[in-house]
């Protein structure tokens, strides 16, 4: 089996875009290629993930299981022709909750269910989630981070035509950017934070040991549900972090965020 990666984006212009800036800034501690071009395959798969979903499930075998998810992304995207599933030795998927407008328990079960195939990279594929979108890496304030009141929160209602990628758009000025190592350095642990409070209540880093083993991607769907059902509302939180954490060891996830620069 080969040892090239496969990253399945759910847009075709942010969402890889976003993916190779943190390549770049983290290049000396990944083993990956600066411009993602050689072990990573970066495809598009062009639509939200309830369009997987449908997908999958209109080829699922006798005994319910979902159907190969290579073939069907290989269909969406021509960078994948030249490619089989066995050329990849991981698939990690970066999709938006996209929830706004839809049947909340309908998509709630939905997006269980994929969260829990989707749970291992070197088998089914890896399942990452911004909340609400992509844009949720773009927005961490410079004094607030993601626990400012306009985004700590973001409604729904909000999301609908754009609202949310706008948002985003309008507060760049604010918003720390994303092109430097310094710049995700602080986005990853403005979002580590979110991510202990959406779990756990606390505004605090957590420790390491919660950060790399108990921060778990159905978790935090399963919390974003909750706040869903009881308040119309999803806490803001990016896909891209949670990733990089568990790509990294210990002593260095230490060394990025948890020591401060001399």
């Amino acid at each position: 089996m080969s040892d090239k990666i496969l990253f399945i984006m759910e847009g075709e212009k942010e969402d890889p875009q976003l993916l190779k800036k943190l390549f770049a800034a983290y290049r000396d501690f990944l083993d990956f290629d600066e411009n993602a071009v050689g072990k990573e395959v970066i495809v598009s798969y062009a639509s939200h993930i309830y369009s997987l979903y449908s997908e999958l499930k209109k080829l699922e075998n006798d005994d319910g299981f979902f159907a190969d998810l290579f073939p069907i992304v290989k269909k969406k995207d021509p960078d994948l022709s030249g490619y089989s599933s066995d050329d990849f030795s991981a698939i990690y998927l970066f999709f938006d909750l996209d929830i706004h407008g839809r049947d909340e328990k309908e998509i709630s079960s939905q997006l269980k269910e994929m969260v829990e195939t989707f749970d291992n990279e070197t088998g089914n594929g890896k399942l990452f989630i911004s909340y609400p979108m992509v844009e949720a890496a773009k927005i961490c304030d410079k004094t607030d981070g993601l626990f400012k009141k306009d985004r700590k929160m973001f409604p729904l209602d909000s999301c609908k035509k754009g609202g949310f990628k706008q948002f985003a758009n309008n507060h760049t000025r604010s918003a720390i950017k994303t092109d430097s190592l310094e710049e995700w350095n602080l986005i990853c642990k403005e979002n580590y934070r979110k991510a202990n409070w959406i779990l756990n209540e606390k505004e605090s880093n957590p420790d390491i040991h919660s950060l790399k083993k108990e921060m778990e991607q159905k978790d935090i769907l399963d919390k974003e549900l909750e706040f869903v059902k009881k308040e119309q509302k999803v806490a803001t939180l990016s896909a891209y972090p949670m990733w990089l954490k568990d790509q990294l060891e210990p002593e260095t996830i230490e060394k990025l965020f948890y020591t401060e620069p001399k």
